[in-house]
């Protein structure tokens, strides 16, 4: 029996960040957070490329879906950037939605800019970010979370049916996934993509999430499988002081072995 994919539908989907006009820095990695808000539920898997205005994209990064909430992101690659410019706009995200491995949402693209110099300095954008402090509503009001953390496994992987586990062992930025009108992902921070099995259409990222007022989560997640997961139990409520230490709370999936038992998660110099 011939299967075939599904029709292509309408929109199932919003690109909410990058917004149109808005102006971003890339991070250390050369990349920049993309947020998408699955509308009706019905995809289960979204990819986005970040590409010059008019140029078509090539290659996608798989995003992460936001565990108990309808939003997936992932932090993308950026290209080329200027250190400043005049011009609004001069990138394009494009997202596709997925289901069961096909495309079937269509594709939606914004245009944004993006540039290395602090957004505000001779920007035209109509948005503005910079690194500053952000909040988590898990944390006391009076103590902002770090834009940007360090992730470090206390003991090193070694390969298992994966070769490149080794890139796992080096510090990790995990940046703030935080945008205001999403409730959640302003108690989040996202690695860039990791192309630890060599699958450049199956990277994973690291996702590190307060749950609660006591608990935080970090997940290593490759498509839809969490790979490997730790947790940290806080004896204060709201306390969200770095450093803290993880520890191995699950593995599922045999492409890395001997997961150390705890990871750290520090501020970035």
């Amino acid at each position: 029996m011939t299967t075939h994919p599904p029709k292509l539908l309408g929109s199932r989907f919003t690109i909410v960040h990058p917004d149109v006009g808005e102006c971003y820095n890339p991070d250390a990695a050369n990349t920049v957070l993309v947020f998408v808000r699955d509308s009706l539920l019905g995809n289960d898997g979204y990819a986005a490329a970040i590409t010059d205005i008019g140029t078509a994209p090539a290659a996608f990064t798989p995003l992460i879906k936001q565990i108990g909430t309808q939003f997936y992101s992932g932090r993308v690659a950026v290209g080329g950037v200027v250190p400043s410019s005049t011009a609004v706009n001069n990138k394009t995200v494009t997202v596709r939605g997925f289901q069961g491995g096909h495309q079937v949402g269509g594709s939606e693209s914004k245009n944004f800019k993006a540039q290395t110099d602090p957004c505000g300095s001779g920007s035209s954008g109509s948005g503005v970010h910079r690194m500053e402090a952000q909040r988590c509503h898990f944390c006391h009001a009076h103590e902002p979370v770090p834009v940007e953390l360090t992730l470090q496994l206390d003991t090193p992987v070694s390969p298992g049916t994966a070769a490149d586990c080794g890139r796992l062992n080096h510090p990790t930025v995990l940046r703030h996934a935080g945008h205001p009108a999403h409730p959640g992902s302003e108690c989040a921070w996202l690695s860039h993509p990791i192309d630890f099995c060599s699958d450049a259409a199956n990277q994973a990222l690291w996702m590190l999430r307060k749950t609660d007022a006591r608990t935080w989560i970090l997940i290593l997640r490759r498509g839809k499988t969490n790979i490997v997961s730790y947790r940290h139990a806080t004896a204060v409520a709201k306390d969200c002081s770095f450093p803290i230490q993880l520890h191995l709370a699950d593995v599922d999936g045999h492409e890395c072995k001997h997961w150390p038992h705890t990871v750290t998660v520090c501020p970035a110099p």
